[in-house]
């Protein structure tokens, strides 16, 4: 998920109708909610730099 767009964003761009039902459906997929995701991803990239 690329950190440079808001998860609205990203929501519409995959083509979800709403915010609510891509989240329901990210955790669904990845088991994590897409902020949790996202800053989980940042923190790795961080410590690895």
């Amino acid at each position: 998920m690329n950190e440079e767009f808001p998860i609205t964003e990203v929501a519409e761009m995959t083509g979800f109708s709403s915010v609510k039902t891509f989240h329901h459906a990210f955790k669904r997929a990845m088991g994590i909610a897409p902020l949790k995701f996202r800053k989980t991803i940042y923190e790795k990239n961080r410590t690895i730099k």
